[in-house]
């Protein structure tokens, strides 16, 4: 059986937030990404893999790292400012090697849009874990499914669900146990048909026949 992995990245994060999640997860392994070094270390918040170019952080607070790593007390991964991806996806595709059962990512989403959009996207990655590998922050949680899933309204992270097609489309969407059902239709990633439904039943199903789908469950 896989282990728990949790990846904090520099977004917008807060710590409350941020304990409340480490304490109701459990992670086996914290992977810390260059953002988010200072907020960890500032909450002595201990981590065991450390990420990132780090062209932004406190130099001794590396250094620290660095020797830390030296002495095998964490694993540190250093790469070059001018690199092809960004951290939190360098960060991700480590993780994914590991053959993780759950994946979660916090810090992913925030002020810089860009980074947001490149994170909500890194969700392909985690397609083999479908709803054990998400994005969350204090109002959403963002995970990406290419088969049928259930969502069971006891559980659920908000009172809204939002479907968006990660690809072109998504075809042959059912949608049951929801205020709003469907039955075998095309969802388009230029309509927003998906926005803003609720689950009314115990629990709620959807089924696909082929693309890529975003589910994102919301707190409004």
């Amino acid at each position: 059986m896989g282990a728990c992995y949790m990846i904090i990245t520099g977004g917008t994060l807060k710590v409350p937030f941020l304990k409340e999640q480490i304490d109701s997860v459990q992670p086996d392994y914290i992977v810390c990404v260059d953002g988010a070094l200072e907020l960890l270390f500032a909450n002595g918040i201990s981590f065991d893999v450390l990420v990132g170019d780090f062209d932004t952080a406190d130099p001794e607070l590396v250094l620290k790292y660095r020797e830390m790593s030296a002495n095998h007390k964490i694993h540190f991964m250093e790469y070059n400012p001018k690199k092809d991806y960004t951290d939190t996806d360098i960060a991700l595709r480590y993780v994914m090697e590991q053959k993780p059962e759950k994946v979660v990512i916090l810090g992913g989403t925030g002020t810089r849009l860009d980074h947001t959009l490149a994170n909500i996207h890194l969700l392909y990655q985690m397609l083999p874990l479908s709803q054990s590998g998400y994005l969350i922050d204090e109002y959403n949680k963002i995970y990406a499914t290419d088969c049928d899933i259930t969502i069971s309204k006891a559980s659920q992270y908000g009172e809204y669900v939002s479907l968006i097609p990660l690809n072109d489309k998504v075809e042959g969407l059912t949608l049951e146990g929801f205020k709003y059902n469907t039955r075998d239709i095309t969802l388009e990633r230029n309509v927003s048909l998906g926005i803003s439904n609720e689950i009314e039943a115990q629990e709620a199903t959807i089924r696909i026949a082929s693309g890529v789908l975003m589910v994102i469950e919301v707190k409004d």
